[in-house]
């Protein structure tokens, strides 16, 4: 989930589509979030979608201001799959810096489940890096590498150690 619009977070569905297409460049089976806000920046028509981190690390951006364009070249990465390891946790980021990690939905049999991470609980620490120094892509990212990462939740006022190790889920 990303951070955006008033409410300090997108509320929307996520899931897969068979392929995205930007210009002639295909991705196969991206993950996708479509929002389902009612105000705030991910709520207007104008906007008909966003790439995320995980899109655009698959090409190199290029910045034509005098032209108003951007120009995506592909790099060795493009053929790779998306997110092949998951934690099975949904994040929502709050907060007026949008550095507050709350876990929204965890997924039956995923990692997150195995942890005994819960819905409500608050990310304080990734590997002993404050949560306040990430930011909901880096921490996407760094919790999806198929490594074991240590993480300090706040749930119900006390402060818990949960070992969180990503996995293919399909």
């Amino acid at each position: 989930m990303g951070a955006g619009g008033a409410g300090g977070q997108i509320t929307g569905r996520s899931g897969r589509v068979a392929e995205l297409r930007i210009g002639k460049f295909k991705i196969d089976n991206p993950l996708t979030l479509f929002s389902e806000d009612k105000s705030g920046a991910f709520a207007g028509s104008e906007i008909q979608g966003n790439i995320g981190a995980m899109i655009l690390s698959k090409f190199k951006a290029l910045l034509d201001y005098g032209r108003e364009r951007i120009i995506l070249e592909p790099n060795s990465t493009l053929s790779d799959p998306i997110a092949p390891f998951s934690n099975g946790l949904k994040l929502a980021a709050e907060g007026s810096d949008y550095r507050t990690f709350r876990i929204d939905e965890t997924l039956e049999d995923s990692p997150a489940r195995e942890a005994g991470l819960q819905k409500d609980d608050v990310i304080v620490t990734v590997d002993g890096r404050p949560s306040t120094e990430l930011t909901l892509s880096s921490l996407h990212e760094a919790l999806e590498k198929p490594a074991s990462h240590k993480l300090s939740i706040r749930r119900a006022g006390q402060t818990l150690q949960v070992t969180l190790t990503p996995r293919k889920l399909v």
